[in-house]
């Protein structure tokens, strides 16, 4: 009956206890882990007990727990809705009797997922990559998903970055990863605080054997929750990461609060991909072809022999509900139902999914919150009668392009605007009108009313 003696064992009232952050966003009910680390060696660290501690709002401490080594973290769930306020007591039998407390650590805890408004640092932004491919099958995943890479195979280590505006202190990355997907988060090297605008990576490695963890035909998500303070508030800003047997296609972020992302395709229907490894400039074949509203079949397809095209009588009788714009039903399109020209999986976009993806973008924090990042490129025409000019197309956020491949008039199917404008139908109707999505060469881009009998672009989304 004797006890150990380790020699090499600081006091308590020595240790330097802390926890994994500073600050926490939770959902209500739902448990967050806490680590804690006392920075002894693992011998010493054997002897270690753990005394947890929480508090509401402005109220006292209460105690809700103890653990010991080697189990020291600590799960504890919070409703409801508000603040709270977590510590933890370390002991050591081997060291004096006195206790060593931990740093406080804020725990938002709200009824959503996304980050509420008021905790959330219009000037800061988090970019990087929302979603990763894995190949785990030789057979098709579900419809819509095919996968066709491995974003794995040039490593598992993947930047981030913290963009900023103004100033900030106590930056923390923690990570929610349900899943077990990530090894771990290699922090920002200027974590304490920054004076001036600038972008602050960060890194995410993911494990070696990620590829096999996540669901043949499925996705798993890793929840990034990045804290720093703005004077003395707390604030955070979030980045959900999906990783999937699939491909992630072309995403454009839709709220910037949830971080909710849209998948769009990478080609116009009818058309091939435009991506970073597309060659520029771009060719008709990116440009696709022509629908009317709600008809599920091209209207006219994109070869050479169709840019004169002029012809009242045929274009009238092209795929439609009806025969002319004003027999058109007085409905939207329905993502399974008839005049999705979509294929299996997809859908047309709705138009406050069109409008959210140009205003809820990665944005350029330099000019104002909320602003978008849209990007022209290519030679813009000046006349409405261009019909050869294939180079022109609008960049949306990291990962979505959009050509200007103009636009076929209603009544007589006749090509304006290629060059000019990109013409996108919604899922959207007001009257007998659809809504479109129209850019130009210079600045605007907007959703409008135009007759359902026009002949525009569609770029497909996701079916989620």
């Amino acid at each position: 009956n004797w006890a150990p003696v380790e020699e090499n064992c600081l006091p308590a009232d020595s240790l330097t206890v802390t926890l994994s952050s500073s600050a926490v966003l939770a959902k209500t009910g739902a448990p967050v882990t806490f680590s804690v680390s006392t920075g002894v060696g693992a011998r010493c660290a054997e002897g270690e007990t753990y005394d947890w501690y929480q508090a509401t709002g402005a109220n006292a401490y209460g105690a809700v727990g103890s653990t010991a080594y080697p189990a020291s973290n600590k799960a504890i769930a919070f409703s409801p809705a508000n603040t709270y306020k977590v510590k933890v007591e370390a002991s050591n039998i081997y060291s004096a009797s006195a206790k060593a407390t931990s740093n406080e650590v804020t725990v938002y805890v709200t009824n959503g997922g996304g980050v509420p408004s008021s905790l959330y640092g219009i000037n800061y932004d988090v970019l990087g990559a929302p979603c990763y491919d894995v190949k785990r099958s030789s057979t098709e995943p579900e419809s819509g998903y095919t996968a066709r890479a491995d974003s794995f195979a040039s490593g598992y280590a993947k930047t981030y970055i913290f963009d900023y505006k103004v100033v900030y202190s106590d930056l923390q990355v923690s990570c929610e990863d349900p899943h077990g997907l990530v090894d771990r988060i290699v922090q920002p090297v200027n974590k304490s605080s920054s004076t001036a605008p600038g972008k602050e990576p960060f890194t995410v490695v993911f494990k070696s054997g990620v590829k096999s963890s996540v669901p043949v035909s499925g996705r798993d998500t890793v929840k990034l929750l990045i804290s720093y303070n703005v004077g003395s508030d707390t604030k955070f800003a979030i980045r959900y990461i999906r990783v999937q047997d699939a491909a992630c296609h072309c995403p454009a972020r839709i709220d910037r609060l949830s971080d909710r992302w849209l998948t769009f395709a990478c080609h116009n229907l009818g058309g091939e991909d435009i991506t970073f490894a597309t060659p520029q400039p771009l060719t008709r074949a990116h440009h696709g072809d022509w629908y009317r509203f709600g008809a599920a079949v091209a209207s006219l397809t994109n070869v050479a022999a169709n840019d004169g095209f002029s012809n009242v009588s045929e274009w009238e009788n092209k795929p439609i509900f009806n025969t002319r714009d004003y027999d058109w039903p007085n409905t939207s399109i329905d993502a399974n139902g008839v005049g999705n020209p979509c294929p299996a999986g997809w859908r047309l976009p709705t138009e406050p999914e069109l409008i959210a993806a140009i205003s809820k973008n990665p944005y350029n924090i330099s000019i104002t919150p909320e602003n978008n990042s849209l990007t022209r490129y290519g030679t813009w025409s000046d006349s409405d009668s261009d019909k050869t000019n294939y180079s022109a197309y609008l960049k949306v956020g990291d990962y979505l392009y959009l050509p200007a491949a103009g636009q076929r008039q209603s009544g007589i199917g006749t090509l304006n605007s290629r060059g000019r404008n990109g013409d996108y139908w919604s899922s959207s109707h007001s009257n007998t009108a659809g809504y479109l999505f129209i850019f130009d060469g210079v600045s605007t881009h907007e959703v409008r009313n135009v007759v359902r009998g026009a002949g525009c672009s569609v770029r497909c989304v996701a079916a989620e």
